[in-house]
């Protein structure tokens, strides 16, 4: 079977599908291989967000070699 034969048979039993979840599904598995993944936010996570980016904007930033130093520090300190 070729792979247009293959697309329209698939697409053929796909309207023939009246499971919303399972559809759901197949539509994770096909954004999953197109490599455009959208990501759904909820309102914590967007306010989250905008203060990360507010606290980049005024340069209130650890630098990760920092971070990791810290880390180990502490872990000596354990």
């Amino acid at each position: 079977m070729t792979t247009v034969e293959l697309r329209n048979l698939i697409i053929e039993k796909l309207q023939k599908i009246n499971d919303s979840a399972f559809l759901e599904e197949i539509k994770t598995i096909i954004e999953s291989r197109s490599g455009k993944k959208i990501y759904q936010t909820n309102e914590l996570q967007r306010k989250k967000i905008e203060k990360g980016r507010e606290q980049v904007a005024k340069g209130e930033v650890t630098d990760n070699d920092d971070v990791f130093n810290e880390v180990d520090s502490w872990l000596k300190t354990q």
